[in-house]
């Protein structure tokens, strides 16, 4: 596992500085509280609330200093010039039970690379909703954060304990406020 900070990159820069615009032109104010609860270096799992289809993952490459590997709507990839972007910002897709055929290996790939991801010391976002919303309230939790960092504590029963840092927060859009982070037992 690496204790250091991921490089963002050009694109994952030039993305977060388009974020930043959009938060400066979107909002009149953005409150980040508790930003400093997310760690610079190790695995971070974050859970987003998800009532809006991009803002949220607006707000959070925006205002979060490292580089943040987002869950998205496989959907996404399937235009070439956007799926493309998507994979070069790091994001990694995720095939819902809606979008198509249920088939038992259907996300293999992308628990492999959330596992992957967190084992580098990087941060994964995923909404655990599965869903966008335009509901006040958070939305029937779907199983693949609790199987993304299951996956990963089981694999750190064949070598050295890990400590996987799972920061919660935002309870609106404009408000990203994740609590301490929680050990795995």
């Amino acid at each position: 596992m690496s204790q250091h900070s991921e490089p963002a990159g050009r694109l994952y820069a030039s993305l977060r500085l388009l974020a930043r615009f959009w938060i400066w032109f979107l909002f009149r104010e953005v409150a980040v509280r508790g930003a400093a609860r997310v760690p610079p270096t190790g695995p971070v799992l974050l859970c987003v609330n998800h009532p809006n289809n991009l803002i949220d993952s607006v707000l959070v490459a925006g205002v979060l200093p490292r580089k943040v590997h987002f869950l998205a709507n496989a959907s996404l990839f399937r235009n070439p010039l956007l799926g493309a972007l998507l994979a070069r910002a790091g994001a990694i897709p995720v095939r819902r039970r809606q979008d198509g055929p249920e088939t038992p290996d259907r996300n293999v790939a992308t628990f492999t690379a959330a596992r992957q991801a967190l084992e580098a010391g990087q941060v994964l976002a995923i909404y655990p909703e599965g869903t966008t919303h335009a509901e006040s309230r958070v939305q029937r939790i779907k199983t693949g954060a609790a199987r993304i960092a299951l996956d990963y504590e089981v694999g750190s029963r064949t070598g050295a304990p890990r400590e996987l840092n799972l920061p919660r927060g935002a309870r609106a859009p404009r408000e990203l406020a994740p609590a301490q982070p929680a050990d795995l037992p």
